[in-house]
């Protein structure tokens, strides 16, 4: 008789899906900060408060596969440091679920069928079924693509390094750095980032391909894979409908890019045309989450930095490693905007409607996004001495899990890197649980009553 009490206590006490994430990336950044602490992991000349600090952003940086830093990493952390910084990467690209399943079949652990439809909202499915294979196939093709970006970043990688280890352990970080568009490099260029690599157009395609695979979306890998593995001729409305979003994206970011900075000296201005070309792309595809940055994004115009504010709002791919409010939510926005605005009732793509209430969470996760840069960015104007633009430009990188920046997080005060933290947190797992409690059962119909319609002007 008390067994069946228990094991119903346990079910009414059973944490939410959404709430099962959000812890989950939080012990994986506490637990990544005191690995990122300890003396062998680290070259700090002291281990004090300060110190610490660095390593909690640090680890949440990675785990929300961020980018942005307090830290010069190669100066900073050993290669134990960066072995555990590429790990929460790879954590936080794929979802702690879904290494988490990794280790279970690794251990011949069996999988709870709550385990599954964690890992599968982690991912971006709509349902749990057959999702340890989806899972298995996800981390299967992750890893050969992480491996082949090795390979072809090792053929030039040697001319940025000594030996061939280092050589090697380059190309893994960066491999894996960039597909789980992360951003993080290590690399101690005087200018940041991967400015010293502007003129290796190799290397930079390679990321380039890495980024934007990651940041696809794992549910659109699959409905590729299975079209072209069962020889079918239509991919889905949804894949067909982000990727000609996400080429449209990259279009008009790469031509905004071209030129607004063909002229800049500082940019690229003085490099060669086929170097314009590729750096253009490189950035434009950067913002889309990745954060590696070859030209510096101090030196950018203003307007340049306004565009790309709003692309990294937007973000990538939903159930990929981008971040963002993601290419659907805001595709489908335009698009509804677009038909009720000729006074279409009905929104119908390629044949199939789009349910009202996607597009509701859609306008809901918007407008959550935007009111939450802008009260942040108001917040850091009011405590920080720099330009609005450029505070702008790190909040926009932090909620949408960016990394790109004008240079200034190193140097802005506690309050506002604890600020950062929290957006680079809530654009990792917050928007996620904000669209669980949206598309919760619990719904809510307010207990059954429907109230009389009320006219309402609007425009």
């Amino acid at each position: 008789m008390e067994v069946l009490r228990l094991d119903k206590l346990k079910k009414k006490n059973r944490l939410p899906t959404g709430a099962v994430i959000a812890i989950g990336f939080i012990l994986i950044i506490a637990a990544g900060s005191l690995l990122l602490f300890l003396p062998f992991a680290n070259r700090f000349p002291a281990h004090g408060l300060k110190e610490y600090f660095d390593c909690v952003f640090t680890a949440a940086s990675c785990v929300c596969v961020t980018g942005l830093s307090t830290v010069q990493v190669h100066d900073t952390f050993t290669v134990f440091g960066q072995a555990v910084m590429l790990l929460m990467i790879q954590v936080g690209g794929l979802g702690f679920m879904t290494m988490a399943l990794l280790l279970a079949r690794m251990i011949k652990r069996r999988i709870t069928p709550k385990e599954q439809m964690v890992a599968a909202q982690a991912c971006g499915f709509d349902s749990n079924d057959n999702v340890k294979t989806l899972v298995y196939g996800i981390i299967r093709r992750a890893m050969i693509i992480e491996g082949i970006g090795t390979v072809l970043l090792m053929c030039r990688m040697w001319k940025y390094t000594s030996g061939f280890l280092q050589a090697l352990w380059y190309s893994l970080f960066h491999s894996v750095s960039a597909f789980c568009n992360a951003g993080f490099d290590l690399f101690n260029f005087e200018k940041g980032s991967l400015t010293g690599l502007a003129e290796d157009s190799f290397i930079l395609i390679v990321l380039m391909l890495l980024i934007y695979v990651g940041g696809i979306g794992f549910m659109v890998w699959d409905d590729v894979l299975h079209r072209v593995r069962d020889k079918t001729d239509k991919l889905s409305v949804y894949t067909r409908f982000v990727l000609l979003f996400s080429v449209l994206l990259f279009a008009v970011s790469f031509v905004f890019t071209f030129v607004f900075e063909y002229d800049n000296p500082q940019t690229l201005g003085r490099m060669p045309l086929i170097n314009k070309i590729v750096n253009a792309a490189f950035h434009s595809v950067s913002l889309r989450t990745a954060g590696f940055a070859a030209i510096p994004g101090n030196m950018l115009n203003d307007a340049t930095k306004l565009m790309s504010c709003l692309m990294m709002f937007i973000g990538g791919c939903s159930g990929s490693t981008a971040g963002g409010i993601k290419v659907g939510t805001v595709g489908l926005i335009l698009f509804a905007v677009a038909r009720f605005s000729f006074g279409k009732k009905n929104l119908n793509i390629s044949g199939r409607s789009i349910d009202t209430n996607t597009v509701i969470r859609a306008f809901s996760l918007f407008f959550i996004g935007l009111l939450t840069i802008l009260v942040f960015t108001g917040i850091f104007s009011a405590v920080e001495d720099h330009p609005v633009i450029d505070l702008l430009y790190e909040t926009a990188s932090a909620f949408g899990t960016v990394g790109l920046s004008v240079g200034v997080t190193p140097i802005l005060s506690y309050f506002t890197k604890c600020l950062l933290i929290l957006l680079m947190y809530f654009g990792r797992v917050g928007v996620l649980t904000v669209t669980s409690s949206f598309t919760s059962k619990s719904g809510e119909n307010d207990g059954g009553i429907r109230y009389p319609a009320a006219t309402f002007y609007i425009g």
